[in-house]
């Protein structure tokens, strides 16, 4: 245990009378042993016996105790006899005892109200008290020795008579009697004593702290007293008198250091001038006897006076607000000065009027070309195994478009055989790896579609390269790999290096013959090309790359302004493909942004061709999430609104209820779509209920698909659902009313699915659309039950114990902590209907190394408080 100088307790009486009260100690002891652990812990009730006494003649404190035969530590102890006749048996080696004071609490920073305000360098801690004993114990491992049958009688009698009467207070007269060991029948006692083991400890040394923020600043004290003070409870004020009484002793206690400095200065002038030692009746020589008098003398009035000339020295003031560190801003670092790094802008930037800007990783591909040197004619055995990359190459991953060299050098050899053999000697064993992979465990979570696509591969390279990156892409991200070096974002795993460089080499091979191609090459392989830039989309999805992703779908729409119109079922099945990447980006804008990003989101309307009927799973996914995302959008967008008047004051009641009734307009129009939708389901896609289920508690579904895709139906719902919008824009309604009854029954049944659904298929087949991860975001944004908010943390909980990366492209650990927070704000009367960024960064910057693209530290909780009529917005850290 560490002692702090402001925390250590010294005073051994008080230590003991620390163990009296607090009896149930921690005994902590290290043997070897054949069958139990090393280190061995149990909770014991101790008896302390203090020095000099009846019981304990020796001039150290003793303790008492007993543990039973069955315990692993008394096995290890019992071994040590190696089956010698009943005696005593004295441990070599010390062990010890912690106890721990009755009342611990957490301290947040929110009390420190000196240091908080002023600097804020505060962190949260805890206090507590506890003391440790060193010593040697003694084993009484035999009753049937007069000696230990002695000890365990006396050790069990003065043990029931201490917690009788001293916890208990059954002290007789007008309290209860006591109960004793004699009550008991004398042969159970026997029986009792037979499986127990005495022990006898002789403390060599004890040692005690008190850590009750004695050590803080006088304006962070008092805050703590205060803080816990309102807390009430009996902990609360035990801690708060706890606080106060060591804040007063370390002041005394430093007031007294002061006076005997002071006092020691004096007696130093005396001792160059015989005059003022002379006055006090002593002889020079005599200075040891000066000095107590001295200090007698002065004491009182040093005390009292001379204390205010010794106040500690003020801090010191800051007078940059430069922050070091290592990046900074473009303009920043082209000056080559020093960058506060603030967001938005800079103090530098600001104060000169630049362009604020930071640096962030990215591609940039250019096209090489290079001399081509005709080989020498090789004999055809020569020229065809140079072609076949050996196990030593294949570590460097080389991309497929620089083997055209060598299928050139081929061609100009004189050949038996077919070009077809050439190019298929070329495929390495990668390639191969990539395909399996690709056709096992990707093409399960993509759209049927790509199916189709995967035989088109052979003959365009463009293609195969594509679909090698995003395979190469997946297994990277499902296959975590720890880090060199974590940082506190999140947990210690990242994607797998090699498979992540490979998707790359993939990816830029694809790019290049993307980037060398003619007009007349998009006409002619205008199929391909779709399928190629949809493959990009969801690689840049996966990887977090917004403007990448951004990029691709311009292209995209580009490519289908050439087309007269949806026609064919393969380009149709392509756009809902790529339709459902889209909503899955959006999903993740949608949260994790400031409140303006959050509010001016595009609605993203399904194209006429997929407006039809819905004739396939994957078709009404698509449809679906469309009515899901707006529904959506159209309830934030209104919600959010509510906060944003609360920096105006402009806004009239008028305002509020055309806002109100135009919002409802809309998720009706949307409700009446989703009713459309529900009732074109098929029998296999809809959920089964138990039979004996009256409370439909438990929810089934004949595939993975059939219940993702019903949970999407159900957070629409939830969406369309105006108990919310009542909640905030009705100032009138009651505060004992729940308005959110409607929105509760949905996220109900939203976690009925979950909790249904396989977790590892959730990962693997969840990574091209939106997971249960992130509808559980929303859902416990639309809830007001406690209960249904712990049930979600509890199953994002689970799947990090499974494995902590992301589910549905959703960061799980830093949805886990917003589910925390905002559970914790719920337990104190404060529900949180949004979450947003104070201030945007774009989305963060691509998940190369991790699992999250945005650094976040704190958020900002827009909530109302359960019994007031009043909203409130707080930024609050994540500790992610």
């Amino acid at each position: 245990m560490f002692f702090a100088s402001t925390h250590a307790e010294t005073d051994e009486e008080l230590l003991l009378q620390f163990i009296k009260e607090n009896p149930l100690g921690m005994l902590i002891t290290g043997i070897e042993s054949s069958a139990q652990d090393f280190l061995q812990c149990t909770h014991v009730p101790f008896v302390l016996d203090p020095p000099k006494t009846e019981e304990n003649p020796s001039s150290n404190p003793q303790l008492r105790a007993h543990i039973a035969k069955q315990n692993p530590q008394a096995k290890t102890m019992l071994e040590l006899t190696n089956g010698a006749p009943p005696n005593i048996l004295p441990l070599e080696r010390d062990v010890l005892v912690v106890f721990n004071g009755r009342h611990d609490h957490y301290v947040t920073p929110k009390f420190y109200t000196e240091t908080k305000p002023d600097t804020g360098k505060v962190v949260p801690t805890w206090n507590y008290s506890a003391v440790q004993i060193y010593g040697k114990l003694s084993l009484y491992y035999d009753s049937r020795s007069p000696e230990a049958g002695a000890f365990l009688w006396k050790q069990m009698h003065d043990l029931s008579e201490q917690c009788e009467r001293r916890i208990m207070g059954f002290t007789g007269g007008d309290r209860p009697q006591p109960w004793k060991v004699a009550d008991a029948p004398e042969r159970y006692i026997e029986l009792m004593q037979r499986n127990v083991a005495g022990i006898r400890i002789e403390i060599t040394k004890i040692e005690g702290k008190y850590k009750m923020s004695q050590e803080m600043r006088p304006g962070d004290r008092n805050g703590v007293v205060r803080g816990f003070a309102a807390m009430g409870g009996e902990t609360g004020q035990a801690i708060s008198a706890l606080v106060q009484e060591r804040g007063e002793m370390i002041d005394k206690k430093k007031a007294l250091n002061v006076s005997i400095d002071s006092v020691h200065n004096l007696v130093r002038y005396n001792k160059s001038d015989s005059t003022p030692a002379i006055a006090l009746g002593c002889h020079r020589t005599g200075w040891f006897d000066i000095r107590k008098r001295v200090f007698k003398a002065k004491i009182q009035y040093i005390t009292s006076s001379s204390y205010h000339m010794y106040k500690p020295a003020p801090l010191r003031p800051k007078k940059t607000n430069i922050i070091r560190s290592r990046n900074g801003c473009k303009s920043c670092r082209s000056r080559r000065t020093k960058c506060d790094e603030r967001k938005p802008t800079c103090g530098t930037c600001a104060r000169l009027g630049k362009i604020c800007d930071y640096a962030r990783p990215a591609f940039k591909f250019q096209i090489t070309t290079v001399d081509d040197p005709r080989p020498p004619i090789e004999p055809l055995a020569t020229a065809t195994a140079s072609n076949v990359l050996s196990p030593a190459q294949e570590t460097t991953p080389t991309p497929a478009g620089d083997q055209t060299l060598t299928v050139r050098a081929a061609q100009n050899v004189p050949s038996i055989g077919s070009y077809d053999i050439i190019q298929s000697l070329q495929t390495t064993d990668r390639d191969i790896f990539y395909t399996t992979y690709w056709e096992g465990s990707c093409l399960p979570a993509l759209h049927p579609i790509f199916n189709f696509a995967t035989s088109l591969a052979a003959g365009h390279p463009i293609l195969n390269n594509a679909l090698l990156a995003l395979s190469a892409c997946n297994i990277g991200r499902i296959q975590a790999e720890h880090r060199t070096e974590s940082s506190g974002s999140m947990c210690s795993l990242s994607p797998s290096l090699v498979h992540q460089t490979r998707s790359h080499l993939y990816y830029s091979s694809a790019i290049q013959k993307l980037a060398i191609m003619q007009s007349q090459d998009y006409h002619r392989n205008s199929a391909t090309i779709l399928i190629v830039l949809v493959l990009f989309a969801h690689l840049e999805q996966a990887m977090g790359n917004f403007q990448g992703f951004y990029t691709h779908v311009r292209g995209m729409m580009n490519l289908l302004e050439w087309h007269d119109g949806v026609k064919d079922a393969a380009t149709k099945s392509l756009l809902a493909s790529w339709m459902q990447i889209r909503y899955v980006v959006w999903w993740a804008r949608a949260y994790f942004s400031s409140i303006e990003v959050c509010q001016h989101l595009p609605s993203i309307p399904l194209p006429a061709s997929l407006l039809d009927v819905p004739q396939t799973l994957h078709e009404r996914r698509v449809k679906v999430l469309s009515i899901m995302c707006e529904s959506h959008r159209l309830n934030f967008n209104a919600v959010l609104q509510q906060f944003r008047n609360l920096r105006s004051d402009d806004a009239s009641g008028f305002d509020f209820d055309e806002r109100y009734v135009y919002c409802t307009a809309l998720l009706h129009q949307e409700a009446a779509k989703l009713d459309a939708w529900v009732l074109q389901l098929p029998p296999s896609e809809q959920p089964i209920y138990e039979l004996n289920d009256t409370n439909g508690t438990t929810i089934r579904f004949q595939s993975h698909d059939a219940a993702l895709n019903y949970a999407y139906y159900v957070v629409a719902r939830a969406m369309q659902c105006t108990g919310v919008l009542r909640l905030l824009y009705n100032p009138d309604t009651p505060q004992h009313a729940r308005e959110c009854d409607e929105e509760e029954y949905w996220v109900q049944t939203l976690v009925r699915i979950a909790q249904w659904s396989d977790m590892q298929t959730s990962i693997t087949k969840n990574s091209y659309t939106i997971g249960f991860s992130g509808l559980l975001l929303a859902g416990i944004l639309r809830c007001q039950s406690l209960a249904v908010g712990l049930e979600i943390q509890d199953w994002l909980q689970a799947l990090i114990n499974l494995q902590p990366t992301e589910e549905g492209a959703f960061p799980i650990y830093q949805t886990f902590h917003v589910v925390k927070i905002i559970n914790q704000q719920r337990a104190i009367g404060r529900d949180i209907f949004a979450v947003t960024q104070p201030v945007d960064d774009g989305g963060g910057t691509p998940k190369l190394t991790g699992y999250n693209s945005q650094s976040i530290t704190s958020l900002l909780f827009h909530g109302k408080y359960q019994n007031l009529d009043s909203l409130f917005q707080e930024c609050i850290s994540l500790d992610v």
